[in-house]
């Protein structure tokens, strides 16, 4: 399967968003997810699932990219997306104390978009 190219880093801002939502053949849902509407359910699921499988192909090759040049970084955002940790309320404090950083939310998001800045620039 061929990966997404991501033209705009918003495109890869929103691609990581969803980059928990389909993993290891499982697909996940939150609570309050809204069912994808139009047309034959089954047919837009499966469009949706391959978008999502090419996504997470382009953001996994980045991973491994930028793992050997900034792995703070990737230590930083490879669990806040990959494993959910985005879509908790809390989850930001997961990451910053399994990093042993001592931050408020404001400085951890900013380190995520430097670390974003850099998945996007790596390829």
């Amino acid at each position: 399967m061929k990966p997404a190219e991501f033209h705009r880093i918003e495109e890869l801002e929103d691609a990581l968003e969803e980059y928990a939502a389909f993993q290891d053949g499982v697909t996940t849902t939150h609570l309050g997810d809204e069912p994808r509407g139009g047309g034959d359910p089954g047919q837009d699921f499966s469009h949706w699932r391959e978008r999502v499988m090419r996504q997470n192909i382009e953001i996994d090759i980045r991973m491994e990219l930028l793992y050997p040049v900034a792995n703070r970084l990737w230590m930083l955002i490879h669990p806040y997306y990959r494993q959910g940790l985005c879509y908790e309320s809390d989850g930001w404090q997961t990451v910053a104390n399994w990093l042993g950083m001592q931050t408020g939310r404001q400085e951890f998001d900013k380190r995520i978009e430097l670390a974003v800045r850099k998945l996007w620039r790596i390829r």
